[in-house]
């Protein structure tokens, strides 16, 4: 294992440049991807909301839909 300053191996000296490469494109991966079901879970919270809202405004209650 090389070694650096302090005798610390560093991150690019452990892993191949392909490693590393593919590490950060499976972490921008899994960010987008947890991202993306956050955004779905806060608009789908504000759709039923809304729909709430309309079947309060209609006088409607889950029942009768």
């Amino acid at each position: 294992m090389a070694s650096s300053e302090g005798g610390q191996a560093t991150t690019s000296s452990l892993y191949s440049t392909s490693t590393l490469e593919s590490a950060r494109k499976a972490k921008v991966s899994m960010e987008t991807f947890y991202e993306n079901l956050l955004i779905q879970d806060r608009d789908r919270s504000n759709r039923w909301k809304k729909l709430e809202l309309s079947m309060e405004e209609m006088g409607l209650s889950a029942e009768e839909v």
